[in-house]
């Protein structure tokens, strides 16, 4: 009696356990009413908010979940912010935050978004949502940000590929003129801040000019939403699509004036060579010497040479490798610095200032055959750094 008894309680005991494992496995799953969608913010105010940005929204009522999913996510604390992000060791990571809060957020400072549901299945919901904590276990959370290949938007593209029963297609007719990743980028800075657009024509190298492939133009999140909404799975003899259409949420608010003619570089770079040539002039024929203007002038260019070295050698971000600006803006103009100071000009700078300036006759007309492009602003910078060379030769003094 007692022995039948003690086996019908490790009967139930089993059972239970059994039991309570399925509603823990069907409590973690999504249910029915779950919406797995892509939001999609427009630019924003800031510079490194001025491609947009994109995330995961998971919203299950009947769980009472409402979290967002965010690969774009650093820390403005961490110590030399800046030299990190440029080298390429600043870590971005993948945060999770309440949808409200993170709605809220955007709406205050002004960006659009848009949101786009997913047609997952349950089975696809419930592999994202593991893919996605998976991603965000600590050892996991952390990576190196990558401008065109690695980050918030590629990032969300991936674990979306790697969730699905099936292989994603993008629709190839997306891409009207194959485009470089240097023209996908200046779009989004003509019409708010050239100088900003100047700065990075300057430092990526030649690798950005090559033609981007169509899985390359997602690293813009508006081209992740666009070809996600033509998007197809296809699998198990099914053709389906990936996604509904975008709904927008709220429009922006933030308005970017159109920049000021005037105020382009390559203008405002022309007409300062212009006064450098009249200066130059004046100079000459009164046998004077200008060294604090060539001290600036050779100064800015070769800490702007050091810094294109340094990155050749230490950056962690291909896109700012083999960068041909290095020619003319050269590290070479450190030394002339040092040369200036001497109270009549040594042999060896001379020498040297000539070969920097039959360097840069060179290097203008054969930059139009490089592989790379020059930003046009560069040439007046070139050309005042001719005038000076030429002035600093034949000037007794």
């Amino acid at each position: 009696m007692n022995s039948t008894f003690i086996r019908f309680q490790h009967v139930l005991l089993i059972l239970f356990f059994f039991i309570s494992s399925l509603i823990q496995v069907s409590a973690q799953y999504p249910s029915d009413s779950a919406k797995i969608s892509l939001l999609t913010l427009s630019p924003g105010s800031e510079t490194y908010s001025a491609f947009g940005h994109s995330a995961i929204h998971v919203a299950d009522k009947r769980r009472g979940i409402d979290f967002v999913y965010n690969y774009g996510t650093f820390d403005f604390a961490t110590p030399n912010f800046y030299p990190k992000f440029i080298f390429g060791h600043l870590m971005y990571f993948l945060s999770i935050s309440d949808f409200r809060d993170f709605f809220l957020s955007y709406k205050r400072w002004g960006q659009a978004m848009w949101e786009q549901e997913l047609n997952l299945t349950n089975k696809e919901k419930w592999q994202l949502v593991q893919n996605l904590q998976t991603n965000y276990q600590e050892e996991n959370r952390y990576y190196r940000y990558g401008f065109f290949r690695d980050n918030c938007s590629t990032r969300i593209r991936d674990i979306i590929e790697k969730s699905v029963d099936g292989k994603v297609i993008y629709d190839a007719n997306y891409i009207k003129n194959p485009e470089s990743f240097r023209n996908l980028v200046a779009p989004y800075f003509e019409h708010r801040d050239l100088w900003t657009l100047f700065g990075l024509d300057l430092l990526f190298g030649k690798g950005n000019d090559n033609t981007a492939e169509l899985r390359d133009y997602m690293f813009l999140p508006d081209n992740l939403m666009n070809l996600f909404a033509t998007a197809k799975i296809t699998g198990n003899n099914v053709l389906r699509n990936l996604s509904q259409k975008p709904v927008e949420l709220f429009p922006t608010t933030l308005i970017f004036p159109e920049p000021n003619p005037l105020t382009k570089p390559t203008n405002i770079l022309w007409f300062v060579f212009a006064m450098v040539c009249i200066f130059s002039f004046l100079e000459y024929k009164k046998t004077k010497n200008g060294k604090w203007l060539d001290v600036i002038l050779f100064g800015i260019i070769g800490l702007l040479g050091l810094l294109f070295a340094a990155l050749m050698i230490g950056t962690l971000h291909k896109e700012l490798l083999n960068n041909y600006n290095i020619i003319w803006a050269n590290p070479v103009n450190i030394i002339f610095c040092i040369g200036l100071f001497f109270r009549s000009k040594p042999l060896w700078l001379k020498i040297l200032m000539k070969a920097y300036g039959i360097l840069l006759i060179i290097f203008i007309p054969a930059s139009f055959l490089l592989t790379q492009v020059i930003p046009a602003a560069a040439y007046p910078l070139m050309a005042i750094l001719l005038v000076r060379i030429i002035k600093i030769i034949y000037t007794k003094r």
